[in-house]
């Protein structure tokens, strides 16, 4: 997984947790990581009065 291709935050320490998270996810089927990638993001934005600019593409290869 490249990291420049999540963009989550400008904050390289949170980058780097995505990137890990993905990869951590990526064996799962593609339902099974839209579910845990939503309640991931979720729990992650109750904590953050505003987020914007968030992208998550997935494909299969």
């Amino acid at each position: 997984m490249n990291a420049s291709l999540i963009s989550f935050n400008s904050d390289k320490t949170k980058m780097s947790y995505v990137a890990k998270y993905v990869f951590s996810i990526c064996q799962l089927p593609m339902q099974e990581q839209h579910q845990k990638l939503k309640e991931t993001f979720a729990n992650w934005k109750r904590e953050v009065e505003k987020v914007d600019d968030v992208s998550v593409i997935g494909f299969r290869i």
